[in-house]
């Protein structure tokens, strides 16, 4: 048989290998016409003109009898065939030749193959003929390579495929559609055996070519780690790909469009028949934990996955398994982005040699390591390149697996940022920066080729095709680069916002943007050729495959989007999956990959992992200063890549100079028992000026560094900070932000329920962008109300608002410190043998954000024996760790209804009164909370740490679980008043914690006798509280027998703050004076200076975002400052 030009007819072992031209029989020539026309010929054709010969059967043989001399046979004027005309022509010679009877035509359903099949294919079963379009010639069809028609109507019951050769007869078919050959499994036995020949199948995938289906023979019938160490042990020391037909091509067919069905969303489970029950396939999805902070960056091959981290490691998965084979170190920052030589481990061709496997070889007993390549980059602004090695092992169990290694070849220095991502081919190794540049460095000498500069922010992606290098910014702009002239082709521009990745292949570039759309460009021209719509956040990750015209988005909405390249169509959508931000997303044919990191999840913030001291803390940090001492605290929080050590330190310091005592937070000794912790020494005298005053310069900080790089076309970014209080949070917070660019600050206070030190401090500040908002109301319907805003997704992204209420974990962070510094103080003041003393921090609280920093301290490694909750008649917290039940109302309380509680003496320092039931009115109104907000993030930990899960669960799983209880927990309290939490969970919380309540009448009591005891001290009543406390728990079980206890209560507020509660605990206190001995300088006055502040009617978000959308854009610090004031 002569060898076929076809590009299919290769030369592999099967039907359509190739023989030597001198074993080939060449078919007689067909017999000249008796008669010609120009379209056709009449062959008169009898026993002495059979062309087959003897013994091959003669069409007049094999036809019934019929009156005329001969069978008629039509030649149509000779012409190659074409594929295009033969697809679909066989099933009518079927339908003319199945039978001797021409009158069976029509419609034919196949009974003898199931339905599902039908069902898999997307056929019905049912094949009409009639319907079919006519074909050349008049009534014949065209069947075989000399273009010869048959006239049915003499010939009938023929089976022309059965009389060809084989090989014939399989190429015949191969022109085929998918649905007709389905058909021919009908026809007959022989008809049916050809139809799953294995060659005919191969043909029917390759013509598939051109929707991506493709195969790497490397990657088929991969051998496993343990049939590798089996050839090493046999002595074979290279794989060998699988012959063409050795492979099962009608299971690869019907795989691969399933899988194009389920990536459609058109695959269904069920049956074709239950169309009612049937649901569209979901993909499985397993999720891999290994790493200690957030994954930044993904790449994975047909084995294995690559991760990089904030960890500063690099992790290699099993694909298969999920295991971790092997943890790299080299970078001394967060590993921002990698990229490495898929597959590297499957060619021979990266086979070690002999020498270079020698040490390999004596320490495993084989030599089949690979060697492959690699490089990744750092916040640390460096690259480091790879070298890659894998092997098998056999592990102690007896089994086998894929041991990897890497070594550093070299580190590529040039950025002076965090290197952001990363791109490699055979050539090239291209680098972007935060330094705004894009460095190219030449692959096998490491040596650099060429920058390019041009962008004006931050480079966040790059692609490379060739010579051709794109690059995406987060100035908004998207440059075409020729590396070999290293000069920039175009300016891509059409984005509303900087952008955040691209994807290059071929002539086309996939950029996504922070505008939340995708957009498709002609590399060529520059030309949009679509926009893609349907995130709503950040398009933070693309890839496409350009062959099957798919595309793949994530996104910091949290959703995985499929789309169809061509037509812009969206064709499925994952939603549910993740509960943060998607940071990297990579395919395959059967595949995705997503990467998520730390993000909000519709909650509180919270750290994913709590650091752990330095082993030597003790002896390292033993000696520093509050500004030490929060540089150490913080860095173990916050990232260099976010603020170098440097910047922290800076801001640090910057936070700090504000305050009048230089210990910052200053520890006074009031006994041997116990010590009073002040925190009341910054601007506005009370604790929150510790975190706010940092938070502030945080906010401003991160501020200027967005709009010196102009992100959306040079306009300046602006930030709207809101805030409820209480008394403290809002003063404390408008002196941190007050007079700060581009900044607005809204505080929310109950009207006429702060005491009024506390209101002045607050509206006597006439700064522009400083506006104080009076609710009427309490303070959880202010606090209600700034996080309705915050769960307004169009008004927050319109006014992008910042927090400064304790719900911003920023501000927790930074109460942490003053944990550190007293213990450091009080260890400095006890003898060298007091070993074997416990501290207790006895903390008044109300909204649980200053005894939360307690706990974070604890678990870090801070040795706290006890957390002691202190609260006033507002005790939500304190009959929780009685009882376990979080409710607004003591069940145990019988007030009639409609009844209000009585003020008590002296509450004008903070009215926050109302109907039985709710919020008590008390001499400590900072702490007058019905529902304590930060609670909710202690819960969370207490039911992570008590939640059960299946063995076989990663921890991601429990972390979930254990999120949807405790929001369960919430919306419970917020729908009934009241939940009651297991008992595991009240267990676990009183092994940190003890909390007892304090009435008005022991403050005022513990407020006079602390005045008049040995070492006088005027405590303000939320102190009081506190040393209440501290006195009722050093009498009862709480203390250990065995040991020395010393308390360490905090001092929230400076009693001038509340200088009616304190002047009638003194009024009968000879040698007091409130002026002399309390009031400070910065007081004096503050009740008659200038109000600045806005009346809200009621608690209405609504009302409230009429306020801030009428001050916000206004509030510029160089404009003159004056006196505001109206109502809404």
């Amino acid at each position: 048989m002569q060898a076929d030009d076809d590009a299919d007819m290769e030369t592999v072992d099967g039907a359509f290998g190739f023989v030597p031209r001198a074993l080939t029989v060449t078919r007689p020539a067909s017999p000249s016409p008796s008669f010609r026309t120009d379209s056709y010929s009449i062959v008169n054709w009898t026993d002495n003109n059979d062309i087959f010969g003897d013994p091959r059967p003669s069409l007049s043989d094999a036809a019934p009898s019929s009156s005329t001399p001969y069978n008629t046979i039509r030649f149509a004027s000779p012409s190659p065939v074409k594929a295009s005309k033969s697809l679909g022509l066989l099933p009518k010679i079927w339908d003319a030749l199945r039978d001797s009877s021409p009158t069976k035509r029509g419609k034919r359903r196949f009974e003898n193959i199931s339905s599902s099949f039908w069902s898999e294919l997307d056929i019905d079963g049912i094949v009409d003929y009639a319907s079919l379009p006519p074909l050349d010639g008049e009534e014949g069809e065209l069947i075989d390579d000399e273009a010869c028609f048959i006239d049915v109507r003499a010939v009938t019951g023929l089976d022309i495929i059965t009389l060809l050769p084989e090989e014939v007869a399989i190429h015949t078919l191969s022109y085929l559609d998918l649905k007709s050959v389905i058909a021919c499994l009908s026809v007959s036995k022989t008809w049916r055996r050809l139809a799953h020949d294995n060659a005919l199948w191969r043909r029917l995938f390759r013509n598939r070519k051109v929707d991506g289906w493709a195969l790497d023979l490397r990657k088929y019938n991969v051998q496993t780690p343990a049939s590798l160490l089996a050839m090493s042990h046999s002595g074979l020391g290279s794989r060998h790909l699988p012959a063409q037909l050795q492979l099962d091509w009608r299971d690869l067919y019907m795989t691969r469009a399933e899988l194009d069905q389920r990536w459609a969303g058109t695959s269904v489970v069920g049956t074709s028949e239950d169309k009612e029950n049937a649901t569209v396939f979901e993909p499985r999805m397993r999720k891999l934990s290994g790493h200690t902070d957030s994954v930044y960056c993904l790449e994975f091959d047909s084995s294995k996955i690559i991760t990089g981290s904030r960890d500063k490691t690099i992790k290699v998965w099993s694909l298969k398994t999920g295991k971790c084979l092997a943890t790299f170190s080299g970078h001394n920052g967060s590993v921002l982005c990698l990229k490495f030589d898929k597959d590297w481990d499957l060619d021979p061709a990266n086979a070690l040699s002999e020498e270079e496997s020698a040490e390999s070889y004596s320490a495993t007993g084989h030599s089949l390591w690979r060697k492959g390549f690699m490089v990744s980059g750092s916040s640390d602004s460096s690259v480091c390149v790879w070298d890659m090695y894998s092997c098998p092992v056999e592990r102690s169990d007896g089994t086998v697996d894929m041991a990897v290694t890497a070594v550093v070849r070299g580190i590529l220095r040039g950025h002076t940022l965090g290197v952001l991502d990363i791109r490699i081919d055979g050539k090239w190794i291209v680098s972007c920066s935060k330094d705004c540049l894009i460095r190219v460095w030449n692959r096998v000498t490491l040596e650099l080729h060429c920058t390019l500069s041009g962008h004006e922010g931050p480079v966040n992606a790059v692609g490379l095709q060739g010579n051709r290098v794109a690059s995406a910014s987060g100035d908004g702009k998207m440059m075409l680069w020729d590396l070999a002239t290293g000069k920039r082709l175009r300016i891509f521009e059409g984005h509303d916002r900087g952008l955040a990745c691209i994807e290059f292949k071929g002539d086309t570039i996939v950029s996504g943007s922070n505008d939340y759309k995708i957009k498709v460009w002609d590399a060529n021209t520059g030309e949009c050729v679509r926009t893609l719509a349907g995130h709503d956040n950040l398009v933070r990750a693309l890839s496409f495959d350009t062959r099957n015209g798919r595309l793949v988005s994530g996104s910091y909405d949290r959703t995985v989007k499929i789309w169809d390249l061509t037509t812009g169509k969206l064709l499925r959508e994952f939603k549910g999956c993740h509960t943060s931000h998607i940071f990297d997303v990579n395919f395959d044919a059967s595949r995705i990959t997503v990467l998520t990191g730390l993000a909000p999840n519709g909650g509180l913030y919270i750290p994913q992992n709590i650091p752990q001291l330095p082993s030597d803390w003790q002896s390292k940090w033993k000696d520093h200063s509050f500004v030490d001492l929060s540089v150490e605290v913080l860095s173990l929080y916050i990232s260099s890549e976010e603020i170098s050590r440097g910047e922290l330190r800076a801001l640090v310091e910057k936070s700090y100079k504000t305050f009048r005592n230089p210990d910052v937070t200053p520890l006074k000794k009031l006994d041997d028992k116990t010590y009073i912790l002040e925190l009341f020494h910054g601007p506005t005298f009370a604790f929150k000026d510790v975190a706010l005053q940092l938070l502030g310069n945080l906010f401003e900080f991160f501020l200027v560094r967005r709009n010196a790089r102009q992100l959306v076309d040079g306009k300046m970014e602006r930030l709207t900070v809101v805030g409820a209080t209480s008394g403290d949070t809002g003063s404390a917070a408008i002196y941190g932000l007050r007079n700060k660019a581009n900044i607005s600050i809204f505080i929310l206070h109950p009207k006429g329920r702060v005491s009024p030190i506390q209101e002045a401090q607050m509206t006597t500040v006439t700064d522009s962008n400083v506006h104080n908002l009076a609710v009427k109301g309490t303070f959880d319907d202010c606090q209600d109300i700034v996080k309705e805003l915050f769960g307004d997704h169009e008004f927050n992204k319109t006014h992008r608002l910042g927090a400064v209420n304790s719900i911003n974990w920023a501000r927790i962070l930074a109460q942490t410190v003053y944990f550190f510094l007293s213990y450091f103080h009080l260890c400095s003041q006890l003898p060298p043998s007091s070993d074997d003393v416990e501290i207790q921090y006895v903390v008044p609280t109300g909204n649980f954000g200053d005894v939360l920093a307690g706990y974070y301290a604890k678990r870090m490694g801070l040795p706290i024996s006890k957390l002691v909750v202190a609260t006033n008649s507002n005790d939500i917290l304190a009959r929780f760790w009685q009882s376990g039940a979080y409710e607004k109302v003591d069940s145990n309380e019988s007030v009639s209804s409609g009844d209000a509680t009585e003020p008590a003496e002296g509450a004008s320092d903070g009215k926050q009164a109302q109907a039985a039931g709710g919020v008590k009115e008390t001499l400590s109104p900072a702490m007058d909370i019905l529902v304590s907000s930060n609670f909710e993030r202690l819960l969370w930990y207490l039911t992570y740490e008590t939640t059960e899960v299946d063995a076989n669960a990663h921890d991601e799983s429990r972390r979930l679980k254990a999120g949807e209880t405790v929001d369960g927990w919430m919306k419970l309290v917020k729908s009934d008043g009241r939940v009651q939490v297991p008992t595991s969970v009240l267990e676990l919380a009183r092994k940190d914690f003890v909390a007892e309540k304090v009435t008005d009448q022991q403050t005022l009591d513990t407020i006079r006798s602390q005045f008049n005891a040995t070492e006088s001290y005027i405590a303000d009543p939320h102190t009081a509280v506190g040393l209440a406390v501290a006195r009722r728990v050093a009498q009862h079980k709480y203390v250990s027998l065995s040991a020395s206890t010393i308390q360490v209560v905090l001092s929230t507020a400076h009693p001038a703050k509340f200088s009616e509660a304190v002047t009638r605990a003194l009024s009968n206190a000879p040698s007091f004076d409130f002026e002399r001995d309390v009031l400070p300088e910065e007081f004096k006055g503050l009740l008659e200076r200038k109000r600045n502040v806005v009346d809200v009617e009621a608690p209405d978000v609504e009302l409230v975002k009429k306020v801030i959308e009428k001050y916000a854009e206004r509030s510029e610090p160089a404009q003159e400052s004056g006196v505001s004031g109206g109502s809404v």
